[in-house]
């Protein structure tokens, strides 16, 4: 399927009318976006997972960063299913599943994930408040030091 205009017009009406059912986890510089993974609520059991990352900024860890941020917030927030669709042509987001051990089943050359997600532990909540906290500290650095960052003045 081509991503046209009129696609993505649909999926942010989509988005726009049931934010409750939507979030976004986003990796940015001081330049603008790196890329972004897109949470979406199928049910209250099943998540599913739309991950982009801008193609300069492949192969640094951004999506493999993504996704596990991702499957910790579904999981601490009690999903316990996941899935991804991958088209036959991306074959980054298959290497990502894979080396993420997301159980995937091929059909006509595209991937499709459907994982148990485990149940939120001591581990993965931890994991995500030290996220947060990372994240929190970072931007505090950014805002203290602007001035001093050639690339971002």
């Amino acid at each position: 399927m081509a991503v046209t205009d009129e696609y993505i017009d649909h999926l942010v009406a989509r988005i726009v009318a049931n934010t409750d059912q939507h979030t976004f986890l986003v990796s940015y510089n001081c330049t603008g976006w790196l890329g972004v993974l897109h949470i979406a609520q199928v049910s209250d059991a099943v998540v599913e997972f739309g991950l982009s990352v801008y193609e300069e900024y492949r192969n640094f860890g951004i999506g493999s960063d993504l996704l596990t941020e991702g499957i910790t917030w579904a999981r601490n927030r009690g999903y316990t299913q996941l899935y991804l669709h991958c088209v036959k042509w991306n074959t980054a987001m298959a290497h990502l599943a894979s080396k993420h051990d997301l159980t995937m089943t091929h059909q006509d050359g595209d991937v499709d994930v459907m994982t148990r997600l485990a149940p939120p532990s001591w581990y993965s909540l931890q994991q995500e408040t030290a996220d947060v906290n990372r994240r929190i500290f970072h931007l505090w650095l950014n805002r203290t030091f602007f001035s001093f960052q050639e690339s971002c003045a």
